[in-house]
């Protein structure tokens, strides 16, 4: 997949693994002023991983959301 390739519903960029999405991350959080939690997740849309700083629904609950 391309990395310049973008969802066309939430416009986030798309990721072909949850290991590039990662290791993307991992890397904006080196060297950008990116946040400390950056995580993967697999989009209801268009099936490619994108990176996100929000919190998943199971951790939600977890907290009592």
């Amino acid at each position: 997949m391309d990395n310049g390739d973008k969802c066309p519903v939430t416009g986030k960029r798309k990721y072909d693994t949850e290991g590039e999405a990662l290791s993307t991350a991992a890397h904006q959080i080196s060297t950008n002023d990116a946040p400390k939690q950056l995580r993967a997740y697999v989009c209801t849309y268009c099936d490619a991983w994108h990176l996100t700083k929000g919190e998943g629904k199971s951790e939600k609950k977890r907290k009592g959301r």
